[in-house]
């Protein structure tokens, strides 16, 4: 038992160092539709990781552990047996997990065509970005949790859902020094320990905690997005009291493309909205006013509150 707390202490004691926390704005792309809704309901959808529309997101960190197996588990055949097992379970336990990780994205990039282009699609590039003070929204905001009567249960700092944060990584070599560095650590105190019983727990750690840092990889495909991101993970209990103990018991669904989108819905403060950005080819006198009038009523001030893609499109 003391060499078992001593591999959990080891697990908890990464707190994702190496992912890197930001300051100042982030930015939300979206819909004119969708930034209507997140002003009338105070509100931003975090989505299933396994839902997004990277078909590789959870996976990718996977496939970067089986390419460098060898090396990662110091060539230990045992080892790399027991990490072959847990990719494998992971990878059949994707659509069964009990816990569930959920994901807001943002960009750092407050006016890219790439991010115009994908979430304004189909609609003329017509859409907007939402720029977010990062420490103000991470502060305040949190999943919707409502007790057995349906009420919004206030923010319990001592047992709600903890919020997870940073700056997603495109980098490959950088993303293996990260799995390389749990791996190792963990290796070596299995060495120190000389329990040989323990290497099916270590190797279940080891991928654990890998599959927790791939929360924050993805290829260097997508690193135009400049993605930061949002993350809670729970578990999803039916039964009384759970609301008590920030624990969701129900997911919400929404519709795209055909498919069943599993959310949670996060309630955040308004004061953490600096203001908005207008997509190419939106801004004009009657959208301007539009939005202004928006804005006032939530009581967002400011000279710079609205602002206009410095891209040069005419449609």
């Amino acid at each position: 038992m003391d060499n078992w707390n001593e591999f959990i202490k080891l697990y908890n004691s990464f707190q994702y160092q190496g992912i890197e926390k930001c300051h100042g704005t982030i930015y939300h792309y979206t819909s004119p539709e969708s930034l209507q809704g997140i002003f009338e309901t105070n509100s931003l959808f975090a989505t299933d990781m396994y839902f997004l529309n990277d078909a590789s997101e959870g996976m990718y960190v996977i496939e970067l552990i089986q390419d460098n197996i060898k090396q990662l588990c110091q060539n230990n055949e045992t080892l790399i047996k027991y990490v072959e097992r847990e990719l494998g379970l992971s990878k059949i336990g994707k659509w069964t997990e009990l816990v569930h990780k959920y994901t807001i994205s943002f960009s750092m990039n407050g006016d890219s065509l790439e991010m115009w282009n994908y979430y304004t699609k189909g609609n003329s590039i017509q859409g907007y970005n939402i720029g977010f003070d990062i420490d103000k929204l991470a502060s305040t905001i949190q999943i919707e949790i409502l007790n057995d009567g349906g009420q919004q249960t206030p923010r319990n700092y001592d047992k709600h859902l903890v919020l997870f944060q940073g700056k997603v990584i495109y980098d490959k070599k950088r993303q293996l020094e990260l799995i390389e560095s749990i791996f190792n650590k963990f290796y070596s105190r299995y060495v120190e320990l000389g329990d040989e019983q323990m290497l099916p727990i270590v190797a279940n750690y080891m991928v654990n905690k890998a599959m927790d840092y791939g929360l924050f990889f993805k290829s260097k495909e997508f690193e135009v997005e400049d993605e930061y991101r949002f993350i809670f993970s729970t578990y999803l209990l039916e039964g009384k009291d759970n609301s008590e103990k920030g624990i969701p018991c129900k997911e919400k669904f929404r519709i795209h493309g055909g498919c069943i989108i599993p959310y949670q819905k996060c309630l955040f403060d308004v004061d953490s909205i600096l203001g908005v950005t207008f997509s190419p080819s939106l801004f004009n006198d009657m959208t301007e006013a539009g939005l202004n009038r928006l804005l006032e009523q939530y009581g967002i001030n400011g000279d710079n509150r609205i602002k206009k893609s410095s891209i040069p499109l005419r449609f």
